[in-house]
């Protein structure tokens, strides 16, 4: 699967609210799945993600790259006619990188969960999908224009994609 989309941050970075990604970025991913019954999927996403850096309201000029990496659980239920909602939580990884800067990224464990739906068309494999994804993480001790941080963060993306299901 492909996607694209955008992301927002559901919180201020600091209790102080003085740091945020306080705008709509975008987001870029793909991933694979294994039907392993039914109602069941195992799959492993990649996604990319950028907003810029705010500070007491205003545009540092600085922006906030992060890379998703993470698995999960998917349950899901077809309908006649090709549409599939579904679930899924999991974990994994999130790099933040701030852009233009070099030795500032860091690396921290997050939790992952979402919703979707997903449309296949029927007699063929290929597959359309919108869906809303949030990372959980704690970004707390980063460096440069991120320091001072002392909140978990939520990263909220939708996406819009289109697959392939082989086998089916």
């Amino acid at each position: 699967m492909f996607a694209t989309g955008g992301v927002n941050d559901l919180a201020n970075l600091n209790d102080a609210g003085t740091l945020d990604l306080n705008t709509t970025g975008w987001n870029l991913g793909a991933g694979v799945g294994v039907q392993v019954q039914k109602y069941i999927t195992l799959r492993a996403d990649f996604t990319a993600a950028q907003s810029a850096l705010y500070r007491n309201g205003a545009d540092i000029g600085q922006d906030v790259d992060r890379f998703f990496y993470d698995a999960a659980v998917q349950f899901q239920y077809l309908f006649p006619g090709g549409a599939e909602p579904y679930v899924f939580a999991g974990g994994g990884g999130v790099t933040i990188h701030q852009a233009g800067t070099s030795g500032e990224d860091a690396t921290k464990g997050t939790f992952t969960y979402g919703v979707g739906l997903n449309y296949g068309v029927p007699y063929t494999g290929l597959q359309f999908f919108l869906q809303a994804q949030n990372w959980v993480y704690d970004p707390t001790d980063m460096t440069g224009a991120m320091s001072g941080l002392d909140k978990w963060q939520n990263d909220l993306a939708w996406s819009a994609g289109v697959g392939y299901r082989f086998g089916f």
